[in-house]
């Protein structure tokens, strides 16, 4: 699936799941985002309320920025995993956090990608 930007960007959302079992049992879905082919590591999308949003992860944790740029790559998704699981009880809160955040992408159901 591919997203366009309003200043032209084009993010590409991966097929590959990463699934957070948050602390009270309950889950949300990731996926990767790609920008002209090359992974982004700050970024990741999440379907809500049947539509896809593009979210910059290091709104939702400020210190994930940090962490992520040091981390080699291979650590990140559990870096991402792990640190989402304590900053978060349970899916509805991290799912209310993102619907606050503005979505770099938003794209509604019905829209083709």
């Amino acid at each position: 699936m591919t997203l366009n930007r309003p200043d032209h960007h084009e993010f590409t959302v991966g097929a590959q799941r990463s699934e957070i079992m948050l602390r009270d049992g309950s889950a949300v879905t990731l996926l990767p985002v790609f920008q002209h082919g090359e992974p982004c590591p700050y970024h990741r999308a999440v379907k809500l309320n049947g539509a896809v949003r593009v979210i910059d992860i290091r709104h939702l944790v400020r210190q994930l920025g940090d962490d992520i740029a040091a981390a080699p790559s291979r650590d990140v998704p559990g870096l991402v995993f792990f640190t989402l699981r304590a900053a978060f009880p349970s899916a509805v809160c991290l799912l209310d956090r993102v619907n606050t955040l503005g979505a770099l992408v938003h794209l509604e159901p019905g829209v083709p990608a």
